[in-house]
């Protein structure tokens, strides 16, 4: 068996050209999924989605990685998985805070541009609910889980993305978290991500939300792109389909609507009245 029959790789994607282009370093015949974010289903609500929909499948490790990101050496990227598996890691990435100089976040979670999960230890747990009730911070909790960071200017108390709470719950159920080294090569707006042997694996460009619309960093995001290990083989995602949370979002939408035109209907009889 290869090891990628036992890996599913997921994306929540807000920039689909991009994703076509970064979507081709992933690893060849792996079971790639992606979640449509384009319309707000993002962080916490895409994770905890992927969670509940991949839980039957029997995988044993999900690979979570941004359409911003592309792998540049899946060897070594297979080598990091490796080494978790081989001392008891149940998730991996980049610390939000204190890993690079400009991320001043939470250094006790990942950020999950990039991450892996060991699924078959995760669910052993996993209790959404209880996920959820994690977002919190004690004084002087997780103190030895800041070994090896290398700047300090992180806000250790930080809850500025929804996820961490994912994070801290692992933690507290004394799971292990590699946390990952990273740096700027180029500019602060692309990272180098390295494995635990200081080699890099991935380069994440960060401002997605920009590309094919700001010339700089579209070339810039291209640079990135042209520094990946490409396949030519690799298969369409399977769509991971949300259908309520977009009956959701568009009754939302329509309420935003309805209300905009009660506060100009207001507006406008202030004016003439």
């Amino acid at each position: 068996m290869k090891i990628q029959d036992n890996i599913a790789i997921v994306t929540t994607v807000y920039n689909w050209e991009l994703y076509k282009s970064t979507s081709r370093s992933f690893p060849p015949d792996m079971h790639t999924y992606a979640i449509d974010g384009s319309k707000g289903f993002y962080g916490l609500r895409s994770l905890l989605f992927a969670l509940k929909k991949l839980k039957h499948h029997n995988y044993k490790y999900l690979i979570m990685v941004d359409e911003d990101a592309v792998f540049s050496s899946i060897e070594k990227l297979f080598s990091l998985m490796k080494y978790m598996a081989a001392n008891n890691f149940v998730a991996c990435g980049m610390r939000d805070g204190g890993a690079l100089k400009w991320r001043n976040k939470n250094p006790h979670s990942i950020n999950t541009f990039f991450a892996v999960l060991n699924l078959e230890e995760i669910y052993k747990v996993y209790e959404p609910k209880e996920v959820k009730k994690n977002q919190y911070v004690k004084f002087g909790e997780f103190l030895h889980n800041l070994e090896n960071v290398q700047y300090h200017n992180y806000d250790k108390n930080s809850l500025f993305e929804e996820y961490y709470c994912f994070f801290f719950w692992l933690l507290r159920k004394n799971k292990k978290i590699l946390y990952l080294k990273a740096e700027n090569p180029f500019n602060n707006e692309t990272t180098a991500v390295l494995n635990h042997n200081d080699e890099t694996f991935l380069y994440h460009a960060w401002y997605s939300r920009f590309y094919g619309k700001n010339e700089e960093h579209t070339k810039r995001i291209n640079e990135m792109i042209n520094m990946a290990e490409m396949n030519q083989h690799n298969s369409s995602p399977i769509l991971l389909k949300n259908p309520s949370y977009k009956l959701r979002y568009l009754a939302y939408k329509y309420y935003r609507r309805f209300l905009r035109k009660i506060r100009l209907t207001k507006a406008y009889e202030g004016i003439y009245h």
